[in-house]
């Protein structure tokens, strides 16, 4: 019986050298940018979402996506309201922050109408009983905070 040597890479001591090669090729690899980790973290979760909601559901979101505030409606409006000039960072913050409220305004409102027992568009009511309700909900949070009172 003739003892075959192993094949080239197929010894016991090759599989080690291998398994020790392996670590030193991630070490040289460059760490990822956190903020690019965070990034992809965060679309994935979007598509997730998105996924799950009906169609209904994805066309408010697109709908909500695609609108806007004017800037110039929106500076002329806050001027009017607290008498400043006001600059252009200003208004750009505010009119995110009114589009979140009107966003979540009409969610709460499209709620109420469906505990109603209502479908389709949304009615006055619907809008007037949802305000109430993120109005109340904001008076909980603040407890004894003076209303603002502008001009």
């Amino acid at each position: 019986m003739v003892d075959a040597a192993p094949a080239a890479g197929c010894s016991q001591f090759d599989d080690a050298d291998e398994d020790m090669a392996e670590p030193q090729a991630e070490e040289q690899q460059e760490p990822e940018d956190p903020a690019a980790v965070e990034a992809q973290r965060q679309n994935a979760w979007y598509k997730e979402c998105f996924l799950a909601m009906t169609e209904a559901q994805r066309n408010r979101l697109e709908a909500y996506n695609r609108s806007n505030l004017q800037k110039k409606t929106m500076k002329k409006v806050l001027q009017e309201l607290t008498g400043l000039t006001l600059n252009d960072r200003f208004v750009i913050a505010m009119s995110s922050i009114t589009k979140m409220f009107v966003g979540e305004l009409i969610e709460t409102a499209r709620q109420i109408a469906a505990h109603e027992g209502h479908s389709g568009a949304l009615l006055p009511s619907h809008i007037r009983q949802a305000h109430a309700a993120l109005s109340d909900d904001s008076r909980g949070r603040h407890a004894g905070a003076k209303p603002l009172r502008l001009r």
